[in-house]
């Protein structure tokens, strides 16, 4: 091997960052932090499925405002830490986002950056690049993306596509903040974890997988279907729908009543 050959090859190795294991027992890693307890975890990648029109988007909604406001989630899980949010929204409508985000009880003086219906593409290096600009301008500790069908143009259905989309989502994790992704499950009665729509590495590469279940008590279930930390126990919910509110109760508040 001649020595300019070998020299690339010990920059290459140095740059890898390899180390041996005795240099990570003396590195004192944080244990896992979450941002609302036992369901938002900081620095993750989740992903919250179900089928369409079940109210993902609106649970989406009040994990947000839970963020901004500080009250505990669904009157029941306790926020230790709140921030400013990105909405990335090319789902629904901007008059039915805008109504909702009212009746959710989402003021205009909290810290919630919205980018709906303007075509965002996260597989678009250009486009992504903006996007990583705007992450070091409002510094979220939230980034939401409803849904993630929306926001790129690869083939669902292939794992090689995918696995680039979802490289991108980490890269945003990576760099600082948490993302919560929105995502539609297929017509069928397959087992939870097999039931979102597309390529299986959608989820071989998010770190918790939440699902949306709807109960014949009209009831819906929240539930953590695949994690890398403790499983969640299901949580029953109802939804409270008026012309003035939108309340989510948790199965503790309805015993209380």
């Amino acid at each position: 091997m001649d020595l300019k050959k070998e020299e690339n090859l010990r920059i290459s190795y140095q740059s890898m960052g390899i180390r041996d294991f005795s240099q990570y027992t003396l590195i004192k890693y944080p244990p896992p932090y979450y941002l609302i307890d036992q369901i938002i975890m900081k620095g993750t990648v989740s992903i919250l499925g179900g089928v369409p029109g079940i109210g993902k988007s609106i649970i989406a909604l009040s994990i947000i405002k839970s963020l901004l406001t500080g009250e505990p989630l669904w009157g029941r899980f306790q926020v230790f830490e709140t921030g400013p949010v990105i909405l990335v929204d090319e789902e629904n409508p901007a008059h039915l986002l805008s109504e909702r985000l009212q009746l959710i009880g989402i003021e205009e003086n909290l810290s919630l950056h919205l980018l709906f219906s303007q075509g965002v593409r996260l597989d678009e290096e250009s486009y992504f690049d903006a996007f990583m600009w705007k992450l070091e301008e409002v510094k979220p500790i939230l980034v939401v993306i409803d849904s993630l069908i929306r926001v790129h143009r690869q083939n669902e259905n292939d794992n090689t596509e995918m696995a680039r989309v979802i490289e991108q989502i980490r890269r945003i994790a990576n760099w600082g903040t948490t993302v919560l992704l929105i995502h539609h499950y297929k017509k069928g009665e397959t087992p939870l974890i097999e039931r979102f729509r597309g390529a299986s590495e959608i989820i071989a590469g998010v770190d918790i997988q939440y699902a949306l279940i709807r109960t014949r008590y009209s009831y819906l279930i929240f539930k953590s279907v695949k994690t890398r930390t403790v499983p969640l126990p299901p949580i029953k919910l109802r939804f409270e729908i008026s012309n003035k509110k939108i309340e989510i109760i948790s199965e503790d508040e309805m015993e209380n009543e």
